[in-house]
């Protein structure tokens, strides 16, 4: 009888949960999966516990996600007995807790506290404080007695992780491969274990290698994804550990909707939580109340800007082992006794149900920030150039029929149809580019899906404020903070916490990376930008202008970002957007 469910997110944790089995098995003949189960089950032994392994659909993951794989693991396999929650995990490293790359964090009940906190679910009080409200429920006894015995144990005789993941690695010899730009399953080494100031910001070393002398041809200078580039003095030095063996902490795991991957947000989060928070994840905190479950993470970043794939596989794998290692320490008699999990679940479905309900509201609350007073503070903190009077003025000067010929044209209309895409308008002064500028806005205005996250700038030489880089990226910020509520929290990340409640100004280096965030956080978000020529400082030089930074933008290939240009055909202009203009 299967009666232990292992739950994962990503197709990492499966390929990591299934190295882990002693044996595989066929889907039983006697299983009947419930018609509204979606779930995909992977079937297996360790030891004498057999296994159900569910993973959430492709591209699914969060709070309710895993509520959902979890009322239907528990309905179409009535005699699970416990659940595990096995997968990755941003760490949160302190002096008191040294969680580095490829550690392995387990959540245990302490001070008060379940061993899980859902950090986004809770009231935003009036002095901006957000306070959590509610309580979840710890994992079941069966568990915590053998975590006691099992940390007992480690510490006498050391874990047996290391043999564990070497056992792995000689039964399945691929994973020790990279597989193409997917990481081999191993330690990724000490020197791709950076920690940094909260306050110091990833920087891409992906350049394009065309200049002034020509040329088209695409170089990295380094890893775009590593921090090659970064301010090393903004480094943490910490002392080398002894072995490359993954260390195991036990605490407190944070889970809530949100991708964390800002440092600053991150030390502000864990402040309010309390110092024992070792780990944030996205999927913990809607099974605890209703599904018996011990959550275990592998450490793959720290959720900063830093954030890179490089250690999701090994944080994956060590993860799994882990839970090999606490399988093994539990007797089967030990997990019959348990309650089963479908009697626990009983209330499941409502329980779904005000988890949807509560994270939607807590995320209204967590962005509502549109208390007039705080919007005037950050009108003024932010200082940002309003382009609706330029898109009025440009749109009246057109005539009937105007610009026809371009929103039919198959460059536009694949520009708008296609992820990550760039369209570049040039010509010579007089030609109409500022009035196809707004042709092309009102068209996206007038369109549902395109004109939810539009933004725009006019750079022009008869306003001064419309002549920087600086100017339009704030610009944006400020539309796009008005437009996206997922968008919020970046800025008010950055207004609180990274500028003292407004008493300091933003770089402009700062502003591009909450730009950013920003893009990364929204659904489809479309950006002209009309007459480039006439941004002051047009440099291609890391931080130093405007193209370097449009360059910069369009290289990332953000797959929701859509940028349409407009410029003089001058020949820098040409030689930047050459190399990365997709239309």
């Amino acid at each position: 009888m299967y009666t232990i469910g292992w739950i994962v997110a990503l197709d990492n944790e499966l390929t990591a949960a299934l190295a882990m089995l002693d044996e595989t098995h066929e889907q039983p003949e006697d299983f009947e999966q419930n018609n509204k189960d979606s779930n995909t089950y992977s079937w297996g032994q360790i030891g004498d516990h057999k296994i159900v392994i569910a993973s959430l659909g492709a591209g699914s993951y969060g709070l309710v996600s895993a509520a959902t794989t979890a009322t239907c693991m528990a309905t179409s396999l009535p005699h699970l007995q416990i659940g595990l929650m096995v997968g990755i995990g941003a760490g949160v490293p302190s002096f008191e807790n040294d969680v580095r790359l490829g550690d392995v964090v387990v959540s245990q009940p302490r001070d008060g506290h379940s061993g899980v906190v859902q950090y986004d679910l809770g009231k935003m009080r009036e002095n901006g404080h957000f306070q959590r409200v509610g309580a979840l429920a710890p994992p079941p006894d069966v568990l915590l007695k053998v975590l006691n015995k099992l940390k007992a144990e480690q510490r006498l005789k050391g874990s047996k992780l290391p043999q564990i993941l070497s056992q792995a690695i000689q039964k399945y010899p691929t994973l020790a491969k990279p597989k193409g730009k997917d990481p081999a399953f191993v330690y990724q080494g000490s020197e791709n274990d950076r920690l940094f100031e909260s306050t110091t910001l990833h920087i891409s070393g992906e350049r394009s290698s065309r200049n002034l002398s020509g040329g088209t041809k695409r170089r990295k200078i380094g890893d775009s994804k590593s921090c090659a580039h970064c301010d090393a003095e903004g480094e943490i030095e910490r002392e080398n550990r002894p072995s490359e063996d993954p260390e195991i902490h036990y605490g407190t795991i944070a889970s809530g909707n949100l991708v964390i991957k800002d440092g600053a947000f991150r030390d502000q989060m864990t402040q309010q939580l309390g110092s024992d928070v070792l780990c944030y994840e996205m999927e913990a905190a809607a099974l605890m109340n209703n599904f018996p479950c011990l959550v275990i993470r592998g450490i793959c970043d720290y959720a900063d800007t830093h954030k890179n794939d490089r250690w999701q596989n090994y944080a994956a794998i060590v993860a799994a082992a882990y839970t090999r290692e606490l399988l093994e320490a539990i007797e089967v008699n030990g997990v019959e006794k348990a309650e089963r999990i479908r009697e626990v679940m009983a209330s499941v479905s409502r329980g779904v149900s005000r988890i949807e309900s509560r994270t939607k509201d807590t995320q209204k609350a967590v962005q509502s920030i549109t208390d007039q007073k705080l919007l005037e503070e950050i009108v003024t903190w932010l200082g940002a150039p309003n382009p609706s009077g330029n898109q009025r003025d440009a749109f009246e000067q057109r005539h009937i029929g105007t610009g026809k010929w371009l929103l039919e044209s198959e460059e536009y209309t694949r520009w708008k149809a296609a992820p990550a895409s760039s369209f570049w308008l040039y010509g010579m002064p007089g030609s109409g580019k500022t009035v196809l500028s707004s042709i092309i806005i009102n068209d996206l205005e007038s369109s549902e899906t395109h004109g939810r996250h539009l933004l725009s700038f006019y750079f022009t030489f008869a306003d001064s404020a419309k002549q920087s880089l600086d100017g339009a990226i704030r610009s944006l910020i400020w539309q796009l903070f008005t437009k996206s509520a997922a968008a919020k929290m970046r800025l008010a990340i950055a207004y609180d916490s990274k500028c003292s409640k407004g008493s300091k100004q933003p770089s402009t280096g700062m502003l591009r990376e909450i730009l950013k965030e920003m893009i990364g956080d929204s659904d489809e978000v479309w950006i002209v930008l009309d007459a480039l020529d006439e941004c002051q400082l047009r440099s291609t030089l890391a931080n130093k202008g405007l193209l370097e930074w449009l360059q910069h933008l369009l290289d990332h290939k953000h797959a929701n970002l859509h940028v349409a240009v407009t410029s003089r055909p001058e020949l820098r202009i040409k030689l930047v957007l050459n190399a990365c203009i997709s239309t």
